[in-house]
């Protein structure tokens, strides 16, 4: 397959981001080109997570858990097929202390919406792309940033939040401060770039770029950017998925359009698929919470 294919592909992917299935069938095509024969393990042998289902009703997603036992559930609105409309989820918030209360975006179809770790409070993408705070269920949004694209990535201190900003293709990487409420660093250059995942502590941020003519993933750090893949080389998949990766240590675990897929960063390696989508950074640093997309069942999938 030719650079060109292959930037085709994350431009296709970037349209997905805010966009609907069309681009999503197209991005599938071109990747399955040179990817990696996947590798698959049995059924996880976790215990069956307790408690994260607690007030979810028939037809919603886990959308969100904090440690303190407060989640998110949210359901994905139709669209017609072939649309290019964004992918548009209704989220209930749900404190740990209570069932679920009224809060801002109750009734109000969003883009994406994550619970805040540690420090409380919920961030969400308008219809309007916009990058809203909510210090509590009560608190009226306080808007952080525009032109923002989903998926969000926090450190799991709470401080800081990754997404994708600008006019498509032209995306680059935004890492904000939510303490000081300001933005902290951007990529220049990178675009189209999509699918941040921040480090727990916000230190470490691994994202995709087509910047190249093919996707692959990258880091940055401090004011400069570097290749951690080469897909001419040691091809493996990328996300494609609607969550955002997650990062530890040594792993980073993503969605595409059939699977979850853990990948090992040094050396940058693909060490398992499994069957799953949503995966959710349950508050267990070993263990990521894996569900269907009707949310009927759900495991615990080790990640390293």
């Amino acid at each position: 397959m030719s650079g060109l294919a292959f930037w085709t592909a994350g431009a296709a992917r970037v349209a997905q981001l805010v966009g609907g299935g069309g681009y999503l069938v197209l991005l599938v095509a071109l990747a399955g080109c040179q990817q990696e024969p996947q590798q698959q393990r049995g059924p996880s042998q976790q215990p069956e997570p307790v408690g994260w289902s607690v007030g979810r009703l028939s037809g919603e997603v886990l959308q969100d858990l904090r440690e303190d036992g407060s989640r998110m559930f949210a359901t994905v609105q139709a669209v017609p097929p072939n649309s290019d409309a964004p992918r548009s989820l209704i989220v209930r918030w749900l404190e740990a202390a209570g069932g679920p209360a009224k809060w801002s975006f109750s009734d109000q179809p969003v883009l994406d919406a994550r619970l805040v770790p540690r420090a409380g409070g919920a961030l969400v993408i308008t219809q309007a792309r916009t990058l809203t705070w909510l210090s509590s269920q009560e608190s009226k949004p306080r808007e952080l940033d525009s032109q923002v694209v989903a998926p969000l990535s926090l450190s799991a201190d709470g401080r800081f939040v990754a997404y994708a900003r600008g006019e498509i293709p032209d995306l680059e990487i935004v890492r904000f401060d939510l303490e000081h409420q300001a933005v902290d660093s951007v990529t220049q250059g990178m675009a189209p770039a999509w699918s941040p995942a921040l480090s727990e502590d916000g230190s470490r941020l691994i994202f995709v770029s087509g910047v190249r003519g093919y996707p692959d993933f990258w880091e940055m750090r401090q004011d400069q950017v570097v290749r951690l893949s080469d897909r001419q080389v040691n091809p493996v998949p990328f996300p494609s998925g609607p969550s955002a990766p997650i990062l530890t240590e040594s792993t980073l675990t993503f969605e595409d359009a059939e699977r979850i897929h853990v990948v090992a960063l040094k050396p940058l390696r693909l060490l398992r698929s499994v069957r799953g989508t949503l995966p959710v950074a349950a508050p267990r640093r070993d263990a990521l919470l894996l569900q269907d997309p009707a949310g009927a069942d759900a495991r615990w999938e080790p990640v390293q």
